[in-house]
């Protein structure tokens, strides 16, 4: 009994460490990542993704420095209405949904919102599209919504520590 418990005693033991190892991937000593909560460095941190996504955007599309010069007053415009229009729409959202529960009629106004929103943002994207289809051909302003997409997904990818391609 006593070998017995001799042999199986390491094996019990190797089993609990085993086991109290932690799932994922190791962090490879970076600290955890962590949200910027002064102002100066929220800003700085947009400023670096704004410089980035201005470099990725001109090597997607290839573009001429008199193409990037025209292009991006007209893409950046248009980004803040966007986000202008997205930001006031969610607040008025968040005023009517305080307590969690919507009437019905509270309900409609929310929908009527939104709805004005895709609209809004529909309309804007046409006459953003109408101003660039001037500077630019037809084949590269049909791009960029592609490209803002895979750049917010390599965004999103190497916030969350993925380097690589997709997991």
């Amino acid at each position: 009994m006593n070998k017995l418990f001799l042999l199986l005693l390491p094996l019990l033991l190797t089993a609990s460490f085993v086991s109290a190892q932690p799932d994922g991937p190791p962090n490879e000593g970076r600290p955890p990542l962590e949200r910027a909560d002064k102002p100066e460095q929220r800003g700085a941190r947009f400023g670096q993704i704004r410089a980035a996504r201005k470099a990725y955007l001109t090597e997607q599309l290839a573009l001429t420095e008199e193409e990037a010069a025209a292009f991006f007053p007209i893409y950046w415009a248009f980004d803040e209405q966007t986000r202008k229009a997205k930001r006031e729409t969610h607040e008025k959202y968040r005023k009517r949904a305080k307590n969690g529960q919507l009437t019905e009629v509270e309900a409609q106004e929310v929908l009527l919102l939104d709805r004005t929103l895709r609209q809004e943002m529909l309309t804007l994207r046409n006459q953003t599209e109408d101003k660039l289809l001037k500077i630019l051909p037809a084949s590269k302003v049909i791009r960029i919504p592609d490209i803002e997409k895979d750049f917010r997904r390599l965004l999103w990818d190497r916030s969350r520590g993925r380097r690589g391609g997709r997991q």
